[in-house]
């Protein structure tokens, strides 16, 4: 029909006694159905990693101790690393939260309840570039198989700063209101 098929082939030479050639030994095995699920899953990866290279949040993999299996490129970028620098490192003991070690300590519980099934979510500051620190809603959850046993983790993160600072202006914008109207009072 003049399709393509894709086909492995394997072939041996027989030899008689005194080790001449004698016949010709092959098979034949149609891989076709085999190779397009291999280019399949290599197009889902690299959609996968567009997806998640494209995100300006953090997401990851871990092991179920914290070691970090992989990281999208945008934490990485924002904190000056590459991913020599993260990979195989545990999470806690990475750039971005080796300036505390409460913040170490707090990384390393939230791992260990994520291990034992729970998803962690908190806010946690991050270090950046040149130390800024900036506000992340940071989660962890647990990955598991087919069979519901915990394969790994997956963090993944949002700067929040930006509403971290606005809820802190409208804080400070309510105190200085409520002292003006004492004062307004008082002088009435």
């Amino acid at each position: 029909d003049g399709t393509y098929r894709w086909i492995f082939t394997q072939a041996a030479v027989l030899r008689d006694g005194s080790g001449k050639p004698w016949r010709m030994l092959g098979s034949h095995i149609d891989v076709t159905e085999r190779k397009r699920a291999e280019q399949a899953l290599v197009e889902s990866e690299h959609r996968l990693r567009g997806i998640l290279d494209g995100q300006h949040a953090f997401v990851g993999l871990l092991t179920p101790d914290g070691i970090i299996l992989d990281a999208n490129r945008a934490p990485l970028e924002r904190a000056g690393l590459s991913r020599e620098e993260v990979l195989g490192k545990p999470v806690a003991d990475t750039y971005w939260f080796s300036y505390s070690p409460a913040v170490q300590s707090t990384r390393r519980d939230a791992v260990r309840r994520a291990a034992q099934g729970e998803v962690v979510r908190y806010d946690v500051a991050a270090r950046m570039r040149d130390g800024e620190l900036i506000t992340l809603d940071f989660a962890i959850v647990p990955l598991r198989d087919s069979s519901g046993a915990i394969v790994g983790l997956v963090p993944s993160a949002v700067d929040i700063s930006e509403g971290v600072s606005d809820e802190q202006e409208v804080r400070e914008s309510r105190g200085r209101l409520a002292t003006l109207s004492r004062q307004l009072i008082a002088r009435q």
